[in-house]
């Protein structure tokens, strides 16, 4: 959502609010110099999915938005928009930035209400029994929208499951020292732990100049 703030007194003129949308589009133009970005986080149907198509996982997040959450947001934000004397306008497009879930932890400790327990710890099904040493530790056990930024709720519940983790095994979690990790590991514990590396890609598509073009970010 982008405000428009006029430089003169506003005027109820079609052509003149007409002015304003091509003013954007003109290099010369200040338009950008005066214009104001909202951002705002809410609530999800929670209604994503993801499925395995041919090995590739496959997203789907289509009807995943609240209507009456956007439109009661869309009311405030014009109001503001008035307030500022601007023109309120709308990019067309919606942008996930923190997608939760896939992996929620179980509200009853089973696989019958969610994926992992308070821990992170992976079912095998729908009873209690677990996976031994895989563990979830990332925003894939949030059981829902959070409605605010959830870096500090992925690291809380991250560093809770490496304690309780930790205390299973026996082992001592160094905080203070910044010595090499297997060194402190093997030191602390007789459990190797397994190596494992991932890596993380953001593909999309970028329209420049009404032409359309694949992305991938690695």
């Amino acid at each position: 959502m982008v405000v428009l703030r006029r430089a003169s007194p506003p005027q109820q003129s079609t052509l003149r609010t007409l002015g304003r949308f091509i003013d954007i589009l003109s290099p010369a133009s200040s338009a950008m110099q005066r214009s104001q970005v909202y951002l705002v986080q809410s609530h999800d149907n929670a209604t994503g999915s993801m499925t395995l198509k041919h090995d590739t996982a496959v997203l789907n997040v289509a009807n995943i938005d609240r209507k009456a959450n956007l439109a009661r947001i869309k009311t405030v934000l014009i109001k503001m928009t008035h307030a500022l004397d601007g023109i309120y306008m709308e990019q067309g497009f919606k942008v996930i930035v923190h997608l939760l879930g896939g992996l929620g932890m179980a509200g009853d400790g089973s696989g019958r209400a969610g994926s992992t327990t308070h821990t992170g710890e992976l079912f095998t099904g729908a009873g209690t029994e677990t996976h031994a040493g895989l563990y979830v530790v990332d925003g894939a056990v949030v059981p829902r929208s959070l409605g605010a930024n959830p870096f500090a709720t992925i690291t809380a519940l991250a560093e809770r499951s490496v304690e309780a983790v930790a205390l299973r095994l026996g082992c001592t979690v160094d905080l203070d020292s910044r010595a090499d990790f297997e060194r402190t590991w093997e030191r602390h514990c007789d459990v190797m732990p397994t190596r494992l590396s991932f890596f993380e890609t953001l593909t999309g598509d970028i329209y420049v100049s009404g032409t359309r073009s694949q992305m991938a970010l690695n």
